[in-house]
């Protein structure tokens, strides 16, 4: 039988705030971008690292609809 409640899916087509270039590796636009970039530009082990696991943690969030932290970021190297 199947729920009366539907779960939404994830909106990974949402437009970053601006766009950001990577030279020689791509440009991100939407929050699938930055997915493609972790999942198969940045080698498995840095992906385990706490400040990535972050990274992950806030992307899935805001797939599902959370706002982003209203904090400064600065850039992580990859």
């Amino acid at each position: 039988m199947r729920s009366k409640y539907r779960v939404p899916r994830p909106d990974w087509s949402r437009p970053l705030p601006q766009p950001l270039v990577i030279p020689k590796v791509m440009t991100l636009k939407t929050l699938a971008d930055v997915r493609t970039l972790v999942e198969r530009h940045l080698p498995e082990d840095r992906r385990g690292r706490s400040t990535w696991r972050y990274v992950a943690k806030q992307l899935a969030d805001a797939a599902n609809g959370a706002d982003p932290p209203m904090r400064p970021y600065r850039c992580a190297s990859l």
